[in-house]
């Protein structure tokens, strides 16, 4: 039969690590494992104002080139006697690339609010476990704003060359010789008569003429021009805000795992987002701290670019590799997972 001998097995681990491979690069054309982020697809004019996204030649080619191995896979089993079924390498690419890209992506910070008014902030971070296993956790901060306060306020302030005293003595010099020109008129053509240009009015004498409600009123208004003349105003208008706000935060663990001396993960469990440590009110339900991602799936993103691990077995990752898979979803996630450490597979 197909996998009677060992050089048969080996040849189809061969055949799945090359499968593997060519869905790590396809990968790599559409995700940027350093910013955890899909790279955009390009875009060209369709029509006269629109446009449209596009696969560059290269990323098509592969994908026929990849479709095309499992095709002749899938053919070599059946006519060695086995019946078809459902396995990691022989779901379409179409169906893993969108899974994929949902579950590695890890944004650094949400730019806006959920409904409930929290916004999130993630990272990945490892840790010594118990003996000599490692943790890899998921590392959560929220902040809420919720409410803001304004306050507006508008007031004047007086700029001047001279301190307000300066201006006090200035004023009153001003003044002091306003009244000595009265005194010395009063004194020596007191009886002078005084014709008024601004009103028309006939003053019989200087005492008349300083005693009037006219002159009385001119001094006034010459003593406040003088006065104004020694500063200026600024009307200032402020505005203040007042927020109040929310912040906590929280380690939960996504994996455990075990590289030997020679590189080689030998052990890993998942974990599935399990906090261990928080901080602040915490608002998420335990599992909905990032909508549902896979931890297996973050793992692997995260293990194929740390440099500590160097090659992983394939019965690892897939137990039983001739075996059908128990589900659609079971298969899909191993054919994501791995698809993320298709560089450090076991040749053998």
């Amino acid at each position: 039969m197909f996998f009677d001998s060992v050089d048969t097995k080996d040849s189809y681990r061969a055949r799945l690590r090359e499968i593997a491979l060519l869905q790590r690069e396809l990968l790599e054309l559409r995700f940027d494992f350093k910013t955890r982020m899909p790279r955009p697809l390009k875009t060209k004019k369709k029509g006269l104002f629109g446009r449209e996204t596009f696969f560059e030649e290269t990323y098509l080619e592969k994908a026929e080139q990849l479709a095309q191995k499992k095709q002749e896979l899938e053919e070599d089993r059946e006519r060695m006697g086995y019946p078809r079924g459902m396995y990691w390498w022989n779901l379409s690419w179409e169906q893993l690339a969108p899974a994929l890209l949902w579950n590695l992506t890890l944004p650094e910070e949400e730019e806006e609010p959920d409904e409930s008014g929290w916004r999130r902030a993630y990272s990945l971070a490892c840790q010594s476990g118990r003996d000599d296993n490692l943790l890899l956790c998921l590392l959560v901060r929220g902040h809420r704003q919720e409410s803001v306060s304004a306050r507006r306020r508008t007031y004047e302030k007086e700029h001047s060359a001279y301190s307000r005293e300066e201006r006090e003595r200035l004023e009153d010099a001003y003044n002091d010789r306003r009244n000595t020109r009265a005194m010395f008129h009063v004194a020596f053509a007191d009886r002078t008569q005084i014709h008024s240009v601004a009103t028309g009015w006939d003053y019989g004498s200087a005492t008349e003429y300083y005693t009037s409600a006219e002159y009385l009123s001119d001094r006034m208004r010459d003593a406040e021009n003088y006065s104004q003349s020694l500063y200026t105003v600024e009307e200032v208008r402020s505005l203040s805000v007042q927020t109040s706000s929310s912040d906590y935060s929280g380690m939960n663990g996504v994996a455990e795992f075990h590289v030997d001396e020679n590189g080689r993960l030998d052990y890993a469990q998942m974990l599935d987002f399990v906090r261990f440590r928080t901080s602040g009110d915490v608002p998420e339900q335990m599992g909905t701290l990032i909508e549902q991602k896979d931890a297996a799936v973050l793992c692997a993103g995260y293990l194929a670019q740390l440099e500590e691990v160097q090659t992983v077995p394939l019965e690892l990752l897939s137990r039983g590799v001739d075996r059908c898979a128990v589900s659609y979803e079971d298969a899909l996630l191993q054919a994501q997972v791995i698809t993320c450490l298709a560089e450090k597979l076991e040749r053998n």
